[in-house]
């Protein structure tokens, strides 16, 4: 009797399990080498062993329970590069940001905590695609910031600490580097952090995350605001009103400038301007912090130590139409003639309510 053909693959069982799994290995092997492998939350360290001199300690922790990879890991091979901002909340809990350079653009992951007690879980993760040009931008605002030759502690971390430090990693080019800071004034290394945060906020998530810490505006420099064709810029120059100690203060003096013929630009003549002290009495009286810069209205108050000042809109005495939507973008911008609202980097606010 003729007998079946049978594939070779059958007669000789071992062999070819042998070379199929050769095959495995070795595709494998390539997409580790080519897409930048990040190791897992159990391959520690997570930061290089310089750094482990206490400024650090529990970060480890954070960085594992967000389920986040170590970056300093990854620095290990020269074609990855990755960024990652992670903030603890004032009473627990926090987010970390990761955004990893891959061949298309980039891809950028959030996760966040909100429970106050360990164990700490997760209570919401997103995944975001970003463009080549979302890579560009971040990669050069670190350049730019001087990201990359900063201290990784300062004296906030040292001396104050207020349950909210903040994060930010770096990994390319084999290098890595790491920089923390306690409730960081607005400025170049807060705009770094904002705008990692942004690129996900973009996406319409994490816009209460990024609104958070959008009215806290730095001594002397400008904060910007934008409604329908009317720009404003104002900043607090003068502490005043001394209150029981040296940093406790209740008034400023302001100066602001509004531009409303459409062009946004404080440079032309027509641009109205003004300067006012808002004060905050005893007895907190319905008017304290009031500001009225044209048709928008603002409202001061202020901050435990003379570093910043906070400022929200008072919407229900803007005249500036029904349903007008402000936005609100905090700067480190000293200076009028620096001020450009068309700046990629401004992370603007647009909270229906402050």
């Amino acid at each position: 009797m003729r007998q079946t053909p049978q594939w070779k693959f059958f007669r000789r069982p071992r062999r070819s399990i042998a070379a199929f799994l050769v095959v495995i290995v070795v595709v494998w092997f390539w997409q580790w080498r080519h897409s930048g492998y990040i190791a897992g939350p159990g391959d520690f360290p997570y930061f290089p062993a310089e750094l482990e001199n206490g400024v650090l300690d529990g970060y480890e922790d954070e960085l594992a329970a967000f389920d986040e990879p170590s970056l300093f890991k990854l620095s290990k091979k020269s074609n990855a590069a990755a960024y990652r901002y992670s903030r603890g909340y004032p009473f627990g809990g926090g987010f970390a940001v990761r955004v990893t350079k891959t061949a298309e653009g980039a891809e950028l992951r959030l996760a966040e905590i909100n429970n106050r007690e360990r164990p700490w879980v997760i209570s919401r993760v997103e995944a975001v695609s970003l463009t080549a040009t979302d890579w560009a931008n971040l990669d050069a605002l670190a350049e730019e910031t001087g990201f990359w030759t900063m201290a990784t502690p300062d004296d906030s971390v040292r001396i104050l600490s207020d349950g909210k430090p903040c994060m930010m990693e770096g990994a390319e080019n084999g290098r890595y580097h790491v920089v923390v800071r306690s409730s960081p004034n607005p400025g170049a290394y807060t705009r770094l952090c904002n705008f990692t945060l942004s690129l996900a906020g973009r996406q319409g998530s994490a816009n209460e995350i990024l609104d958070s810490d959008s009215r806290r505006v730095s001594f002397r420099h400008f904060a910007v605001l934008r409604v329908r064709s009317m720009a404003l810029a104002i900043r607090f120059v003068e502490h005043t009103e001394k209150g029981l100690f040296e940093s406790d203060y209740r008034g400023a003096a302001y100066e602001w400038f509004l531009q409303n013929d459409g062009s946004h630009d404080f440079a032309r003549a027509n641009v109205l301007k003004g300067q006012g002290k808002a004060v905050r009495s005893a007895d907190h009286r319905p008017e304290d912090g009031k500001i009225v810069c044209g048709p928008i209205v603002l409202k001061w108050s202020p901050y435990r130590y003379e570093k910043c000042d906070y400022l929200e809109v008072n919407r229900a005495e803007c005249k500036t139409g029904q349903g007008a939507q402000i936005s609100m973008a905090i700067t480190d911008w000293d200076a009028l003639d620096k001020i450009d609202l068309n700046e990629k980097y401004l992370i603007w606010s647009t909270r229906d309510r402050w």
